[in-house]
């Protein structure tokens, strides 16, 4: 629609028969492309994030693309600091620090149980074999 030479959006509230029985496929369409394997094309995203900006009028934001989750959640917590001073390796000592936590929490647990297991048993064992032999003599 346009008014005085203005192109005005209206706000969808209610959807077609025709939009409702497509949107079980339109909905498949993009979990299909999120989950595929393929490699993303840079050109095209950038293109298509440009035109729905566009469209509403504003700038399109920057586009970052990365290779993993993992990438994606160091870059979060970088963008989060924002204009903080970095202190040299404080990121990497964060990481550390965490994945120190999580690897002793795991190796504790895992020897906790296993030690328990064997030194009770060979203890048991060693003092039922001597307070049987003295109690028995």
């Amino acid at each position: 629609m346009v008014v005085k030479g203005r192109k005005v959006t209206t706000k969808i509230t209610k959807l077609t028969w025709q939009q409702e029985q497509e949107l079980p496929r339109f909905r498949q369409r993009y979990l299909d492309m999120a989950s595929s394997n393929g490699r993303v094309d840079r050109a095209s995203l950038q293109m298509a994030l440009n035109e729905a900006y566009a469209a509403i009028g504003k700038p399109a934001p920057t586009l970052f693309i990365f290779d993993s989750p993992a990438a994606c959640m160091i870059a979060l917590k970088i963008f989060a600091m924002g204009d903080q001073p970095v202190a040299k390796f404080s990121l990497r000592g964060q990481l550390g620090d965490q994945l120190w936590d999580q690897l002793r929490d795991q190796l504790r647990g895992q020897l906790r149980g296993q030690l328990r297991g064997q030194l009770g048993g060979q203890l048991g064992d060693q003092l039922r074999d001597q307070l049987g032999g003295q109690l028995g003599g």
